[in-house]
């Protein structure tokens, strides 16, 4: 009637011991006069970062909570499924014991099992577990959209179903912000007015956080002038920092296009003198840390990366970007997040999705073309999403790049795939 399977964390090596003790689940079960129900436990713990191929729809909803384990994933075969954390501040062994035998009991004696219902029982029995999991924020990460193409036309209610359904996965409780980090408009003209207008009240109405975004080198003209047009239909926001008190977090808009579309992108001075104005004009601006959105690359992977390379090469069909030169005056971005704590770098202008943190740095996030791309790979037509999750309170953000097909009846439903990786540091600096 279910299956519960062990999830340890890879961030507290103390509770993964316990989770993969096999005396631990030896003595759970011995103590039961109940034989129902079948329980797996991992002799050892396995890579926290990974690539999942065509994903399972029951895993979906322990990667949607990749951000609480470690816990017990709980499913009922053909039915729902369910994530129940162990882990809170300052606990004791005893404590993940008592959450691990208050679960089992449940199960063992449960005559008809409903999860929603051991959910709220659980979270009622254990409230410190939940205590700041509502200071959680989440990035839904797109770029590089180009309505205006032919392509983008034919694809974009897919896209747009895709984008409700990620929302729908990661729930109501935490705040969902859509970020664009470029190329929303294929060309500057005023042609796609209309349409693009349209895409935009879309994500205004999805019921979460309004969208940010910054603009691309398709979105302006030659000379970096922006149609006055096009910002009216899009409506976007005109403020540089958008800040989220609850979970203490800022997120910085940058225009590295403000001198035209240069193929690496420019960052000036004068920008980043006027952001830092707007921080220190915020009363309690040492309280928070802060993303960074920016069209160009701030820096280019130079190390492979197997989990990384095996997911582009199932999407993409390639398994690495080629080296380029990021955006011209890094070394002024470097001094800037020197200065001020960057949790992440949200980027576009890129044919493959990526992430990575060499030599300490905060994630720089790449987010491949959202209209879709057609993988050499399998022949399928994938659309990139990025998920970028964070929890201060939790020292942890969550990266998960994503890719999925359209739902297609013959395959029975859409085929996904995730690169995950979890990065701990509690402030990570760019430099």
């Amino acid at each position: 009637p279910w299956i519960a399977i062990t999830i340890p964390g890879g961030d507290d090596a103390q509770i993964d011991q316990l989770l993969c003790d096999d005396g631990l689940m030896l003595f759970h079960v011995k103590t039961k006069a109940c034989s129902r129900g079948l329980i797996l436990q991992l002799d050892k713990l396995t890579l926290s970062d990974c690539t999942v191929l065509d994903i399972h729809p029951a895993l979906r909803t322990l990667l949607n909570q990749r951000l609480d384990w470690p816990g017990l994933f709980i499913q009922i075969p053909g039915a729902d499924s369910l994530f129940l954390p162990v882990s809170s501040a300052d606990y004791m062994e005893i404590d993940i014991e008592a959450r691990l035998q208050w679960t089992f009991n449940q199960l063992f004696s449960a005559r008809s099992l409903k999860l929603g219902r051991l959910q709220r029982q659980y979270q009622q029995a254990f409230p410190e577990v939940f205590e700041q999991q509502e200071k959680t924020l989440h990035l839904l990460h797109l770029s590089d959209i180009a309505i205006g193409l032919k392509e983008t036309a034919f694809r974009l209610h897919h896209l747009q179903h895709h984008i409700r359904s990620v929302i729908d996965e990661l729930g109501e409780k935490n705040s969902v912000v859509p970020v664009i980090t470029g190329n929303l408009l294929a060309n500057p003209s005023e042609e796609q007015l209309e349409e693009v207008g349209q895409f935009w009240r879309f994500l205004k109405n999805l019921g979460v956080e309004p969208p940010l975004f910054v603009f691309g080198n398709q979105d302006v003209r030659n000379d970096g002038n922006i149609n006055m047009n096009y910002r009216h239909a899009i409506d976007f926001q005109t403020e540089k920092i958008s800040w989220f008190e609850r979970e203490k977090l800022a997120i910085i808009s940058l225009n590295s296009v403000v001198h035209g579309n240069l193929p690496e992108g420019f960052i000036g001075q004068e920008q980043l003198d006027s952001i830092e104005f707007e921080i220190t004009r915020k009363q309690d601006h040492e309280d928070y840390h802060y993303i960074l959105l920016i069209h160009h690359a701030p820096l280019w992977r130079r190390q492979t990366d197997v989990s990384a390379d095996r997911f582009n090469q199932a999407v993409f069909g390639s398994k690495r970007l080629p080296l380029r030169q990021p955006i011209k005056q890094t070394e002024k971005l470097l001094a800037f997040s020197r200065k001020y704590p960057v949790i992440a770098w949200l980027h576009g202008h890129s044919a493959l999705s990526d992430v990575f943190a060499e030599n300490e740095t905060a994630p720089v996030v790449a987010c491949g073309p959202s209209r879709g791309v057609q993988s050499n790979d399998d022949n399928q037509l994938y659309y990139p999403i990025n998920i970028i999750t964070i929890n201060r309170a939790r020292h942890k953000t969550i990266v998960r790049l994503k890719a999925a097909t359209a739902e297609n009846a013959s395959l029975k439903g859409a085929i996904q795939h995730e690169n995950i990786k979890a990065f701990r540091a509690a402030v990570c600096k760019l430099g």
